[in-house]
């Protein structure tokens, strides 16, 4: 399911707290137990839904309108595995590797009865994160992540597709203000693996999205938020397309 819609478009989220008991329909006054429950986008197509389920802080399935579900799997804190299906059938199996220090070193996509993809990732001593991308075993891609905290501030891919090669960069900006996912146990790495094209944070929402190749991928968004800091709106263009997000509450 991942990713345009969940880290770049935030659609419109609905909040709870992660306490079982008392009125759900309750905002919360405690940042740190701000989750995700529903996420709904709107446009000109019509209505999308998102039902997010958990486990204490640990999300356990998400449910979409479309007759897409994603169960997760978890060993320990971290996100090891991620099945889609899509109408009952098994559609993507997403499989996470980390190293000793909690930190995903490879990131694997199998579709059923289509191809497979992996990518995998060295953490550099300054801080960035090399990554290298095949598919079906053939590589297809090289490059580098540059962070900041959490969020990826650009990455330089290098391609080669038999055509001469091509380098492309993707440049993000951000707000100072929560995502709304940042409560989710592990869903860090979840956010980052195969994010090359997409705008990814987790300490702070998308502000722009640039891309070297094509103005037309370009986002920029504009939020509101609730007294918690957290997005409740998003007017964001993308190209030449503006799209408005807004946000309701269990």
């Amino acid at each position: 399911m991942k990713k345009l819609a969940l880290l770049l478009s935030v659609f419109a989220l609905t909040f709870t707290s992660c306490s079982s008991g008392g009125d759900d329909s309750s905002e919360t006054t405690d940042p740190n137990a701000v989750l995700p429950k529903k996420v709904v986008s709107e446009d000109a197509d019509g209505e999308f839904t998102d039902n997010f389920f958990y486990n204490g802080t640990k999300l356990t399935k998400i449910e979409s309108s479309d007759g897409q579900k994603s169960v997760f799997t978890y060993t320990g804190d971290l996100i090891t595995k991620v099945e889609t299906f899509y109408d009952g059938e098994l559609d993507l199996t997403e499989l996470y590797t980390y190293d000793s220090s909690g930190r995903l070193i490879s990131y694997t996509t199998d579709y059923a009865d289509f191809f497979s993809n992996q990518e995998t990732y060295v953490h550099n001593a300054n801080g960035t994160i090399s990554f290298t991308r095949t598919e079906d075993g053939e590589v297809y891609s090289t490059g580098v992540f540059t962070m900041v905290g959490n969020d990826i501030l650009n990455v330089v891919s290098n391609y080669d597709f038999g055509f001469g090669p091509v380098t492309t960069t993707n440049t993000y900006t951000y707000d100072n203000k929560f995502t709304p996912f940042k409560n989710i146990t592990g869903y860090k790495w979840y956010a980052f693996a195969g994010s090359e094209n997409v705008g990814s944070g987790f300490d702070h929402n998308v502000l722009t999205f640039t891309d070297s190749e094509t103005s037309s991928n370009n986002v920029s968004s504009t939020y509101t938020y609730n007294a918690l800091n957290f997005p409740v709106s998003n007017t964001y263009t993308e190209g030449s397309q503006t799209y408005i997000e807004t946000v309701t509450y269990n």
